[in-house]
């Protein structure tokens, strides 16, 4: 019986540390888009403006709130892939060690003509 040949094999890339390679701190994600070839994700932190707070007329907080770019990411799809994969596994064991919870799909309602609500 002949043996099926396999696919060669890609080459491991030796992993190379950076010390000095800063970390970019971000408090919300504002955009993520795929064009076809790439995700595209835009990553934000929002600042407080100490000069628009008025203490002698206080009003709403996020008067004095700016958000701005922190970080614009770039990947190919299969990159892309590979950090939805790993994020998926992360939230299945932070779930999994009871420190999420995964949300409930709300139940459906219907609304019948000439009703006042969900039955």
């Amino acid at each position: 019986m002949a043996s099926i040949p396999q696919p060669p094999k890609a080459p491991e890339v030796k992993y190379v540390d950076l010390p000095d390679l800063g970390e970019t701190f971000a408090d919300s994600v504002r955009f993520i888009g795929f064009d076809g070839q790439t995700w595209r994700i835009e990553l934000t932190v929002t600042r407080l403006l100490p000069e628009l707070l008025n203490p002698a007329k206080p009003g709403p907080l996020q008067d004095a709130q700016r958000q701005y770019p922190a970080l614009r990411l770039v990947l190919p799809i299969n990159t892309g892939l590979e950090l939805v994969n790993k994020l998926t596994q992360t939230m299945g064991a932070m779930e999994a060690q009871g420190l999420i919870k995964k949300n409930e799909p709300p139940k459906p309602s219907m609304v019948m003509p000439d009703s006042k609500g969900p039955h």
